[in-house]
């Protein structure tokens, strides 16, 4: 009897749990590093680029171009145009004017000697006073820009390294608060010019130019400079702007042949639209900008889009190049007259590239 019953084996004591320190356990709602999130997709782990070391040289160089440019609209001689009461042509500066091929005289002079006839102030009084408003400003900015500059240099002195504020001080903030300072003032001096400036010479409208046109497109860059230094310096949304710049880069590095020349033409393309910003705003550089993101998210529904409205604004451009007087702003025909083939040549590529992205 006692042969057939069976004696159960003993059971083993369960194992001791294995404890963890608290100070050394992986919070759950910790991030992952990038090593393990390149481990997760089994891609090997890349060297990031060190964006905020970057956008100190891109920083100096805008801040540059906007003392360049500031320099240049104040020693421009032509802030407005147009013709006069006696056939001619009349150019204007912030302090100078010249009508026809006469000799240049001041507005404050030519002020002096008009008078006020009937009580109502001259064309030359009225450019005199749009000319000092505007002027004073574009100094005011182009002062502020100096500034900046010697802010930004002093963080290149050894000698100034442990006299600079901290990060977390007010006064760190500075280089922004400049920025903002340099764009509002070129700004305020373009608002005045264009409310105190006259409609009328003497003779049709009037037309701003190409000394206003560079303080425009000083604004322009002012503001793209105080966008790189808060993004990437001061850490107003720098983790957005850091992925988004290593997204393009890694998109950059698997790119073929084709498709870089492609990126690059559009890129000529945004630096033109750029430059036309002295003869007037022009936001098409945008669409240049959506169709180097319809590469980088490699979409075929994006690049047709964008090939279908840059060959809309290809049409249009053939009739306002007909339609444009050359004499009267031969920048601005030169800078279209180049636009035209490079949205051709974006157009081309991109129809290459839509079957490699379906």
């Amino acid at each position: 009897m006692s042969d057939d019953l069976t004696t159960p084996a003993p059971k083993e004591p369960p194992a001791p749990m294995e404890t963890v320190p608290l100070d050394t356990a992986a919070q759950p709602d910790e991030e992952p590093s990038y090593s393990d999130k390149a481990k997760l997709v089994g891609v090997d782990e890349v060297e990031l680029t060190n964006w905020p070391a970057l956008a100190r040289p891109a920083e100096g160089a805008l801040l540059a171009l906007v003392v360049a440019l500031l320099v240049a609209a104040l020693n421009h001689g032509e802030w407005i145009g147009g013709g006069n009461s006696a056939g001619s042509t009349t150019v204007a500066g912030l302090r100078w004017a010249t009508t026809g091929g006469d000799e240049a005289g001041t507005l404050a002079t030519a002020c002096a000697e008009a008078g006020h006839p009937g009580g109502s102030p001259s064309v030359a009084c009225a450019l005199a006073s749009a000319g000092g408003v505007a002027g004073a400003f574009v100094w005011l900015s182009l002062c502020l820009a100096l500034l900046l500059a010697a802010v930004l240099g002093a963080e290149h002195v050894p000698a100034l390294q442990g006299r600079l504020p901290p990060p977390q001080s007010r006064l760190a903030a500075a280089p922004l608060l400049l920025w903002a300072a340099v764009a509002l003032a070129a700004y305020i001096a373009l608002a005045a010019y264009a409310a105190a400036a006259p409609p009328s010479l003497g003779a049709g409208r009037a037309a701003l130019g190409g000394g206003y046109g560079l303080v425009r497109l000083a604004l322009l860059v002012a503001a793209a400079g105080g966008c790189v230094h808060g993004a990437l310096r001061e850490g107003v949304m720098e983790d957005d702007a850091v992925e988004l710049l290593d997204a393009m880069r890694s998109q950059w590095e698997h790119m073929g042949k084709k498709a870089r020349a492609s990126q690059c033409v559009m890129a000529v393309g945004v630096a033109l639209n750029t430059l036309l910003w002295i003869h007037r705003p022009s936001w098409e550089g945008l669409l240049f900008v959506y169709g180097i993101g319809a590469q980088f998210v490699r979409s075929s529904r994006h690049c047709a889009v964008y090939a279908s409205i840059v060959g809309f604004s290809v049409a249009t451009d053939v009739l306002n190049i007909l339609d444009t007087d050359v004499s009267a702003s031969v920048f601005a025909a030169t800078v279209q007259g180049l636009l035209l083939p490079v949205k051709i040549a974006s157009i081309a590529l991109v129809a290459s590239l839509r079957e490699a992205l379906l």
